[in-house]
C-alpha cells in the first residue's frame, strides 16, 4: 500500500490559464524510498527496502499516466538483516515494478492526497484560500484520536498537497498556514534533499514515528517528506529505531 501511496505525490506543474484557472495537465516526477515486509507477522519476518523513481502526468479528468524511469536493487537496513536473509535460505524478494513499466489510471481514478478522502483535479483547482476550508477538505471524516495522530494526518496531507497541486499562489500560501500551524510541529534544523537542494525541515511526533517535512520556506514549498520509526516494531521486523521507512522525494517532471 505504501508503494502504490507514493506513487501518487510528487511536484506538480500545470499551464494555467490567463484568468488563472488551471488547464493542466500537472505534471511531476517522485524518488521514492519505500519498505515491504515479508512473512509479515512471523519469526522469520524482515522488511526489504527499494528505492524507485516514476514520471507522472495527471489530467484535468483525473485520469493519470504513471511511468516508471528508474530502479535499485532491493536491500536490507544493516548487515544483521542480511544475514538473517541468506541463514533463510535467500527467498525472492516481492515482485516489483520494472523501468518501462507503464500504469494508466482511467478518469477519475487519480487523487492528489495519499490518504482518503479522493482529491480530484477539479477539486484541487476550486479550492479556497482558506487554511480551515483546506484542512476540513483534506481531513474528510476521519475518526483520528489522539491529537498526535490527527496532526500526523493532517501534515502528510497538507503537504502532499502542497507538492502536488497544481494551485495558485493564494491557495498555497492558505496551505502553508494551515501546514506550519498544526498542533506539535516544529522546526528540526536544516537539511538537504538526494537531489541536493537546501530546505528546513518541519516535524511531526508521536508516540511510535516521526514525520520529517523539507521545505523551502521562501517559496512555500514541499521538496521532501520522510517518515521514520521512533522505537523498533513489529510491523518492520529487524528496523532499528530512527530508520527511515518511507520517503517521497519531489522533482520536475522528466518523461520516461
Amino acid at each position: 500500500m505504501i508503494a502504490c501511496l507514493a506513487l501518487m505525490t510528487g511536484c506538480a506543474q500545470a499551464i494555467p490559464q490567463t484568468e488563472g484557472k488551471i488547464i493542466g495537465p500537472a505534471r511531476y516526477t517522485v524518488v521514492e524510498l519505500y519498505a515491504t515486509v515479508v512473512n509479515a507477522g512471523s519469526s522469520k519476518g524482515y522488511t526489504v527496502f527499494e528505492d524507485r523513481s516514476a514520471a507522472v502526468t495527471v489530467l484535468p479528468d483525473s485520469s493519470a499516466q504513471i511511468a516508471i524511469i528508474h530502479t535499485s536493487p532491493p536491500g536490507f537496513e544493516n548487515t544483521r538483516e542480511r544475514l538473517r536473509w541468506i541463514e533463510a535460505g535467500r527467498p525472492q524478494f516481492p515482485e516489483t515494478l520494472h523501468v518501462g513499466t507503464g500504469i494508466s489510471l482511467k478518469a477519475g481514478a487519480f487523487s492528489f492526497l495519499p490518504f482518503p478522502p479522493k482529491l480530484s483535479f477539479q477539486e484541487v483547482t476550486a479550492l479556497a484560500p482558506s487554511p480551515a476550508r483546506i484542512k476540513n477538505v483534506v481531513l474528510g471524516d476521519a475518526p483520528l484520536s489522539p491529537a498526535s495522530d490527527l496532526s500526523f494526518y493532517l501534515a502528510m496531507q497538507v503537504a502532499t498537497l502542497m507538492a502536488i497541486a497544481p494551485v495558485n499562489s493564494s491557495v498555497r500560501h492558505a496551505a502553508w498556514k494551515a501546514l506550519v500551524s498544526l498542533a506539535g510541529i516544529h522546526a528540526c534544523t536544516g537539511g538537504h534533499d538526494i537531489a541536493g537542494r537546501s530546505g528546513s525541515w518541519i516535524c511531526i511526533n508521536t508516540p511510535v514515528n516521526t514525520l520529517k517535512i523539507l521545505t523551502n520556506a521562501k517559496e512555500q514549498q514541499v521538496l521532501c517528506l520522510e517518515e521514520l520509526i521512533t522505537a523498533p516494531s513489529l510491523r518492520y521486523p529487524g528496523v532499528p529505531a530512527g530508520s527511515v521507512i518511507l520517503s517521497n522525494t519531489y522533482l520536475p517532471w522528466r518523461p520516461g
